[in-house]
């Protein structure tokens, strides 16, 4: 109860401190500071012959940006080859392939695909994913790579044939 009592005397006395505080300004102020007179500005003297705007140079990169736009669909995947943008993209490997990756597995699961993918980093392998979308259904691969020697990928594909993925191919890989 006294400790009540305390608590309201410390609020009223808050109280009564900020209204003073507020208050005692108000009336005893004045009138307060003079007013300060300002000089109006001088109307802008245009010269007759204006001088036209810089011509600013057609930025290149807004360009590049623009076709890049074009070339992306609303959810980031390639108009041309249907990967995820900034994902590798695997290709059949022809007569110019340079890098090669083994497609060890394609999922509509994410979940699954995760799982492979950790799977094959615990056995020593560089695995990945990559996700393409064809006719509006996206799937995510799990491949390993890169391997910069063809017949080494082929060997690789051999040995996770015989253990984890029968299906798995060799592809050309880019990015």
């Amino acid at each position: 109860m006294e400790q009540d009592t305390r608590r309201y005397r410390v609020t009223g006395s808050i109280f009564l401190i900020a209204l003073a505080v507020i208050v005692f300004p108000m009336i005893f102020d004045g009138d307060g500071l003079p007013p300060v007179k300002i000089e109006p500005m001088p109307e802008p003297k245009l010269s007759e012959n204006p001088t036209p705007p810089p011509v600013v140079e057609k930025n290149p990169y807004v360009e590049k940006v623009e076709a890049l736009a074009k070339s992306v669909d609303a959810e980031g995947f390639s108009t041309d080859h249907g990967t995820l943008m900034g994902e590798a993209v695997l290709s059949k490997p022809d007569g110019d392939t340079r890098v090669w990756a083994i497609q060890v597995g394609s999922f509509s699961s994410e979940t699954r695909a995760l799982s492979l993918r950790d799977e094959l980093r615990a056995e020593g392998y560089e695995a990945f994913l990559s996700s393409i979308k064809k006719e509006d259904r996206v799937m995510i691969r799990v491949a390993i790579g890169p391997y910069l020697d063809g017949g080494e990928a082929e060997k690789v594909r051999r040995k996770l044939a015989k253990s984890l993925a029968p299906d798995a191919r060799v592809m050309a890989m880019s990015m």
